[in-house]
């Protein structure tokens, strides 16, 4: 009897295991591209191209039996996790996580950039000191534009792309479309001010205001997703980035904005602060400064695209 291609039905294997050989048949049916495994599987094109040739030579058998045995490249210990974040925090987070990842190389701290993405989308003592950067290198993009230094405008505006590329490693739905677009706005936006094409200061100002609404609807959802899950220090965090977000896009509105968002980023900011810190909250004034918000970031949306 002819037993053909062993499938992961037929060998005991771990359901990470499993997963990983549904990716990779898809790549070899052509539904999925190896960029796209690489990404999943959290490896080089170069792994995947290996790994698909041991694949298609051996079977499933052999790609699952050469496996085990032998630890995970990205299996690391948490030290060496504490110690990547701790020197990224320090030192590399104007960086995105390929260039960050070739740093801290340099350092003896090897760990790819997808394991970075995803250790730096996951750690919210990482991420939530740094999201008020989009909007510093906003203003300098905006300075460096007055003194007509239009290579170095470009320059910090793909600084504050790659927070907001980053941010959007961590969304879903709509709020991660959202940002894909200002991300995509943005590039367009750097490119047309190195080629000096860019002839008013409300254009970038508008791209701006899209960007930093984009990033205060996606902190939203999240707090809301924490909120779901009684994980309170973590909505306290989400609640005060989306409040930062509020009050940038609010800036670049115009000062009307800015005065009607001033109230209820300071409240929400104030409540997360209680959360974060564990200090004594409760449930109404919480709801009621989140309703609030909600609202703030819906209207200033509303605003914003008008003004388009």
């Amino acid at each position: 009897m002819s037993i053909g291609v062993l499938t992961p039905d037929r060998i005991p294997m771990s359901q990470k295991e499993r997963d990983a050989l549904t990716i990779l048949h898809a790549v070899l049916r052509g539904e999925r591209t190896q960029a796209e495994a690489a990404r999943l599987l959290d490896k080089s094109t170069r792994q995947i191209r290996r790994i698909l040739r041991r694949l298609q030579t051996g079977g499933d058998a052999a790609l699952v039996h050469g496996l085990r045995g032998k630890p995970s490249n990205h299996q690391s210990d948490p030290q060496l996790r504490r110690a990547v974040l701790a020197a990224y925090r320090r030192r590399y987070a104007d960086f995105g996580p390929t260039f960050a990842s070739e740093k801290l190389a340099q350092e003896g701290l090897r760990v790819g950039p997808q394991t970075l993405r995803r250790w730096l989308i996951a750690d919210v003592t990482t991420w939530y000191p740094v999201t008020d950067e989009p909007q510093r290198h906003f203003t300098n993009a905006v300075a460096d534009y007055a003194r007509r230094d239009y290579n170095a405008t470009a320059t910090e505006i793909r600084k504050a792309t790659s927070y907001v590329r980053l941010e959007a490693g961590r969304a879903t739905g709509e709020p991660k479309q959202e940002l894909d677009r200002s991300v995509a706005q943005l590039d367009a936006l750097a490119m047309s001010v190195e080629k000096g094409a860019v002839k008013d200061e409300h254009v970038m100002a508008n791209v701006f205001a899209h960007a930093d609404h984009a990033l205060a609807v996606e902190h939203r959802a999240k707090a809301t997703e924490s909120w779901t899950r009684k994980d309170y220090d973590k909505f306290g965090y989400e609640l005060k980035a989306a409040a930062s977000g509020l009050e940038s896009a609010a800036g670049w509105t115009g000062d009307e904005a800015k005065a009607a968002a001033s109230a209820t980023v300071a409240e929400a900011r104030a409540l997360g602060e209680k959360l974060a810190s564990r200090s004594a909250w409760t449930r109404d004034e919480i709801a009621k400064g989140f309703a609030a918000l909600d609202h703030s970031i819906d209207e200033l949306g509303r605003k914003i695209s008008h003004a388009t």
